[in-house]
């Protein structure tokens, strides 16, 4: 029996469409496929990009442009950073809140009624409204009245 290259192999896990080359090989639960080469397991779009374009430095992550996980193509993957990978994605929780145009309550993020600390939004109408509320309540509590110990 002859052993094929590395290459040979996986190329075997490959259908190319008019764009993507589709991973038909072994995959993982969140979909992206994986590739073993001597007894070490690498997902397969990070293994093409380690095949076509060379290094992946600390730090970044691999993209996606064409939205597909199974997709192994070099022209569709690009490096860029964690952050910036999970604002691009549709499904984070990151790039979900982050394409918001609006609070819980309807009011608009824009340059009048948005603050941010910590790198997070705040509705600046919903805040006063939390504030007074806050203020309101604390003003209807019953003063301490100060206890008597015996002695």
């Amino acid at each position: 029996m002859k052993y094929k290259n590395v290459l040979e192999r996986f190329y075997d896990y490959i259908e190319k469409t008019n764009s993507c080359w589709n991973w038909t090989g072994p995959d993982r639960p969140n979909g992206y496929g994986r590739f073993c080469v001597l007894y070490k397991t690498y997902s397969a779009h990070r293994f093409s990009y380690l095949l076509f374009k060379g290094q992946i430095p600390e730090g970044l992550s691999i993209d996606h442009l064409c939205r597909n996980r199974k997709c192994v193509n070099p022209d569709h993957l690009e490096l860029v950073t964690t952050k910036e990978n999970l604002f691009r994605s549709d499904e984070t929780r990151a790039s979900i809140n982050k394409n918001k145009q609006q609070c819980l309550r309807g009011h608009p993020y824009d340059s009048q009624n948005t603050y941010i600390h910590n790198n997070k939004r705040y509705c600046k109408i919903c805040v006063r409204e939390n504030v007074r509320k806050y203020q309101n309540k604390k003003k209807e509590l019953p003063l301490k009245s100060k206890v008597q110990i015996p002695t």
